[in-house]
């Protein structure tokens, strides 16, 4: 890779500053067959850019000026109200001074003023829902709409400001409805950071994603992937992938977090009949709330898979400039669930990480040609075969905010360099702890918070009490950071009375 990092300040493409590790320059035959593989799809689909809403004053972008941001993961498959009040916090570090806040719950005003007064991180207007409002709409972008205290606000600030952001953790349509109904209110425009409600589903659909994989680089980038359409279908389909591998796998396609990825042991499936294997695959569908929704993915869990790197990318509108990779993790998962629990800088040698970063541009070109704006992630494995070569095989992209993104970015925030001086990215799951906050939890383990004259500490991104202990560990090197970690996990679970911990491989 090259030494090339860069630095575009706060203000110019986003609110928080954009670092630039890498800048491939993509050959003539790059450039021609993204733009091919892009033309086709919207031939086929040509309301992906969603150009209705710029008639009502709302588009893709961003502009200086007052920011509203919302984290709401009610809108992902699979996912509950707890786990969605569980994330909420996340997004707070990214806003300042002069943007708004918007939760769906009772404020955690200590974390708040954790955020504000003891890392300085700016004093964004924190707006709490009436709870009613939450269990009447199932969304928090359409929760606001029709609560008139907090609509008149951010209208006021719209018209104030000649201009107002909508920077959600997924652009659905009711961020994109929110945003109409601020635009009318006030007369001024909104934009959005992200894409087109129907952009984004596809870019996060695993067989959609899929299928741009394969119409760009063939189907050696890709496990295994296959698609059906009834419970009948997938009978028959798992039982013949079970002969091909060790392993056979099923995914809800929209599902987030590994939630909606189910693995089946081949053996134990050639132990029962087609009806039989009915029976086994419905349940397990059933236990992670599936709402009998087709297609599903199938396919066969890859072995010898020796890492799990994520790339994460920023996606300026096309006439601003080309996709920015702003960093390349290692993704650390639970040996227990294999869903995500942290990550760190990737360090896989050059060839590889080359051939990551040049196939994540493609991609990222694809979809910025089709209208994509905002935060993207792509995640892949990296197969070793038996004479030890690497193969690239993509997984799925990350057409929202998320695990890796947001400490990223926060760590930028305090310009942070995360690939040259590193960063350490933790999830803990802590259980119910009412009793522990932040402070109690800085105090005892005499953590040093990072500042932006000296980018050094352990920063929090979510208060214990909510159940997901997020945080980012800036400015270690790396022994010391994983030591910190275990320290910080370790003490959470001690606080919590569990017996053990599932989020410190890291």
């Amino acid at each position: 890779m090259k030494n090339d990092r860069t630095w575009l300040k706060a203000g110019s493409l986003a609110p928080w500053p954009i670092h630039s590790i890498e800048k491939p320059e993509p050959t003539a035959y790059d450039c021609e067959h993204t733009c091919a593989v892009a033309d086709a799809i919207l031939k086929k689909d040509n309301t992906l850019g969603g150009e209705w809403f710029k008639l009502e004053n709302v588009s893709p972008g961003w502009a200086p000026g007052p920011s509203v941001y919302l984290e709401d993961h009610r809108s992902i498959a699979l996912s509950t109200e707890k786990d969605a009040k569980s994330f909420e916090y996340r997004s707070l570090a990214l806003a300042g001074d002069r943007d708004f806040f918007i939760v769906s719950q009772e404020r955690n005003q200590e974390f708040e003023q954790y955020l504000r007064r003891d890392v300085g991180l700016g004093a964004p207007i924190v707006l709490a829902l009436p709870q009613e409002l939450i269990l009447r709409t199932r969304r928090l972008a359409k929760a606001v709409q029709f609560c008139a205290p907090v609509m008149e606000r951010l209208a006021a600030a719209a018209n104030r400001f000649g201009g107002l952001n909508l920077i959600p953790f997924i652009p659905t349509g009711d961020v994109w409805a929110l945003g109409r109904s601020i635009a009318r209110r006030s007369g001024a425009p909104v934009r959005i950071a992200g894409s087109s409600p129907r952009l984004t589903a596809c870019a996060n659909d695993k067989l959609w994603f899929a299928g741009l994989v394969r119409n760009l680089f063939g189907l050696h980038a890709l496990p295994l992937t296959e698609r059906a359409f009834n419970l009948t279908q997938v009978s028959a389909r798992l039982r013949a992938l079970s002969k091909r591998s060790k392993q056979v796998i099923i995914k809800v396609p929209a599902s987030a977090g590994s939630v909606g990825n189910m693995v089946f042991d081949s053996r134990a499936l050639a132990r029962h009949s087609l009806g039989g294997i009915r029976e086994l695959i419905l349940k397990k569908l059933h236990a992670v709330g599936w709402r009998r929704e087709f297609p599903l993915l199938l396919g066969v869990w890859e072995e010898r898979v020796v890492a799990s790197p994520s790339v994460q990318l920023w996606i300026p509108l096309a006439s601003t400039g080309a996709p920015i990779i702003e960093g390349l993790f290692m993704q650390a998962l639970s040996a227990q669930t294999e869903s995500f629990v942290g990550a760190e800088p990737a360090n896989l040698g050059a060839s590889t990480q080359c051939d990551l970063v040049r196939d994540a541009q493609r991609i990222a070109l694809v979809l910025q040609r089709l209208g994509y704006f905002g935060r993207l992630s792509l995640d892949a494995v990296l197969v070793e075969d038996d004479q030890g070569c690497k193969s690239i095989r993509w997984i799925e992209a990350n057409a929202r905010w998320g695990g890796v993104s947001i400490p990223m970015t926060v760590a930028h925030r305090f310009h942070c360099d995360v690939m040259k001086d590193g960063i350490l990215i933790g999830q803990h799951t802590c259980g119910n702890l009412k009793n522990l906050n932040v402070e109690g939890l800085v105090n005892r383990l005499q953590l040093e918070a990072p500042s932006f004259s000296r980018p050094r500490g352990a920063l929090f991104l979510t208060p214990p009490q909510c159940g997901h202990l997020i945080f980012v560990i800036m400015g270690y090197a790396q022994e010391e950071s994983r030591t910190l970690a275990e320290n910080i996990c370790s003490s959470v679970t001690a606080s919590a009375g569990l017996s053990e911990i599932n989020a410190s491989r890291l």
